[in-house]
């Protein structure tokens, strides 16, 4: 971590102060606090490493001293690229969520008790008392929200998000678990906020619920039902995503790797993220060939996923297993 921090605000900071205007008037550690107090800004940064990644190349190095090739390859930190924009993202959301919502938190010194008389006179030959207990600290909204999102605060797209998801509650965040990640419009988290529903494409205004458990293994059968629905209007993945998966293979891997809904939910909306549309529709939405799913839960014991494992390697696994990576 100390390695991360410490490229983040030196190489990198300097790089965004050369190549964004605004943060040339700042000192380096000013812009580095000025980014990561500003998710729009933040924001910016990544749009300008997506534009111009070669300006980013020399701290881009992988334990062999060579630039990386893709997100998920280990860089000389140890970690991936990958991970380091989910801790990213984490700080930023954290330092925001604070910002707007911890505020007028702090209480008004408590009057102190004028002595009695015989306080005085007696007080003289006791020990002074024991300083009172402090109470119990409540945690802050903005910090009970952040911890209901933690675990989901993973890519930069959620960057744009976050004005938006200071209005959401952290009972319903909590509530939703991983599918808070299908709801990527500022539209949709509106819509969640004042209602506790979100638009889909194909059914507004439906409830949001949290699926059901999974039951019994089926066979590994394309279902007509489970085909792909109609593309999201500007190619976004939305609450549909998660309408397109095959049920045999949900089911199979809930039973096989014993993983949760949530980790499920982010394995596919990490093959949804990565994969083109037609491979995405033959391996996930109309049902892989059981060749295909012994390679991926013998890939998945491999690399050690199972119940116990944080969603952030679970996200790491498929794009790992699609890429053909080392476990």
């Amino acid at each position: 971590m100390a390695r991360i921090k410490a490229a983040l605000r030196g190489p990198v900071t300097e790089i965004c102060q050369d190549i964004m205007p605004q943060l040339r008037a700042y000192t380096r550690r000013e812009a580095y606090e000025q980014i990561m107090a500003n998710p729009e800004l933040t924001a910016r940064c990544f749009v300008e490493f997506r534009r111009r990644p070669e300006l980013f190349q020399p701290v881009l190095l992988g334990p062999d001293a060579r630039p990386v090739a893709n997100d998920d390859q280990p860089l000389s930190c140890g970690r991936t690229l990958t991970q380091v924009i989910s801790l990213i993202v984490r700080a930023v959301a954290k330092r925001y969520f604070r910002a707007r919502l911890n505020v007028g938190r702090r209480p008004p010194p408590a009057a102190a008790k004028r002595p009695s008389l015989y306080q005085v006179v007696f007080g003289v030959f006791r020990p002074p008392p024991p300083p009172p207990k402090p109470a119990p600290k409540e945690p802050a909204r903005g910090d009970l929200l952040f911890q209901a999102f933690r675990d989901f605060l993973q890519f930069e797209w959620q960057l744009a998000l976050m004005p938006h998801y200071v209005r959401l509650s952290p009972t319903l965040v909590r509530a939703l678990g991983a599918r808070i990640l299908e709801f990527r419009s500022a539209d949709q988290i509106r819509d969640l906020a004042e209602h506790g529903t979100a638009t889909e494409s194909t059914a507004p205004g439906v409830p949001v619920t949290v699926a059901a458990e999974p039951s019994p293994p089926a066979p590994l059968v394309p279902r007509p039902e489970m085909r792909p629905a109609a593309p999201v209007e500007g190619g976004k993945p939305g609450p549909t995503v998660l309408h397109q998966v095959n049920g045999g293979l949900v089911l199979h891997l809930a039973t096989e790797l014993g993983l949760s809904k949530q980790q499920l939910v982010v394995c596919f909306m990490r093959a949804h993220e990565i994969l083109p549309k037609q491979e995405f529709a033959r391996f996930v939405a109309s049902g892989p060939t059981d060749q295909d799913v012994a390679r991926l839960v013998a890939a998945a014991r491999k690399a050690g996923l199972n119940a116990t494992s944080n969603l952030t390697d679970c996200g790491e696994f498929v794009t790992r297993f699609f890429f053909r990576l080392p476990m």
